[in-house]
């Protein structure tokens, strides 16, 4: 179960992004699998039933984050969506002085 991000799809101007899980009845990390847009990320934590990454990088637009684990008894998985939309710094154009 995803709980941090709370709402799907959640929408963000930060390039990264905290990912918390509650993950139960999985013996080691190894049952446990994390991807980001289709690209597998072993770069968290899990401590008892609580996953964490940090930082998570984002690409601009939509990130689709599954978390998936498994044990002898079956497999389940929670996804979000992650919305990237960087800040936009106006830059208005400039006529410079023009002495002919």
């Amino acid at each position: 179960n995803i709980t941090n991000p709370s709402a799907n799809p959640y929408n963000t101007q930060s390039a990264s992004q905290t990912i918390n899980a509650t993950i139960t009845n999985v013996p080691t990390r190894n049952n446990v699998s994390f991807t980001v847009n289709g690209q597998t990320i072993s770069n968290f934590s899990l401590n008892g039933a609580s996953f964490t990454a940090n930082n998570v990088s984002l690409q601009q637009g939509n990130n689709t984050v599954v978390i998936s684990a498994n044990n002898q008894d079956g497999n389940a998985s929670d996804n979000t969506v992650i919305i990237y939309t960087p800040v936009r710094v106006p830059t208005p154009p400039t006529v410079c002085d023009i002495n002919m």
